[in-house]
């Protein structure tokens, strides 16, 4: 009981973190009531998946999906944002934890010798980055930054021009460098996990230059 109430926590806790970093980036308003109730399903349903049924392997994937659909159909974004938005801020979000997940496994966090780090090693890596999600989130608020080509309704069609297929192809490139980057972390192979890290830097600096060019496109 006092393991699922833990991981609840902390999951629930990191996926109001990442809705709420995605909803400053993309300057949406908060619905606090709408992004608890998202992020507890998304959280047990994560819980069943992990711990009762063994299937670690294909969380990440079942997590992205259902962070698309709420933001789809629960926050009524149209499913091209929508899928844009969730790509987006699950890129922005791995890529700080790997940042910090490999600084702490340098210093024992997650050494098998040390069973109290190893043990606390993930709440606290949870926290860190949710916690930097969070403050992320509220820099881009108060400096006003963030993008706002993103309609707030998911009618009309979307005009797949250059720019568009970009972002779409990039994101979709995002998606499978995630499910890459979640299968080494499994299987514990920190330099692979290195080069993933890269490889999602360059994708998700060029969505950052292609939403910042759309952002002051007229199409």
């Amino acid at each position: 009981m006092v393991d699922f109430i833990l991981f609840m926590v902390f999951s629930i806790m990191e996926t109001m973190a990442m809705y709420y970093l995605m909803f400053r980036l993309f300057k949406f308003d908060m619905y606090p009531a709408s992004i608890i109730f998202a992020s507890a399903v998304a959280s047990f349903i994560s819980y069943t998946i992990r711990i009762k049924y063994d299937f670690s392997s294909i969380d990440i994937i079942i997590q992205i999906i259902l962070m698309f659909m709420f933001v789809w159909l629960l926050f009524r974004v149209n499913a091209f944002y929508a899928g844009i938005m969730t790509s987006t801020t699950y890129l922005s979000y791995v890529l700080l934890q790997m940042l910090y997940y490999l600084i702490m496994k340098n210093v024992g966090f997650f050494d098998a010798r040390a069973p109290f780090f190893n043990e606390y090693g993930t709440y606290m890596l949870q926290v860190i980055t949710a916690s930097t999600a969070w403050a992320l989130g509220f820099w881009i608020k108060t400096k006003r930054k963030g993008f706002d080509f993103v309609p707030h309704s998911p009618s009309g069609l979307v005009k797949m021009n250059k720019i568009n297929i970009s972002l779409l192809s990039l994101n979709v490139l995002g998606f499978f460098g995630l499910a890459a980057i979640f299968y080494s972390f499994l299987l514990d192979k920190s330099l692979q996990l290195i080069y993933l890290s890269l490889i999602l830097t360059l994708i998700m600096y060029f969505i950052l230059y292609l939403s910042y060019k759309k952002d002051r496109s007229d199409e």
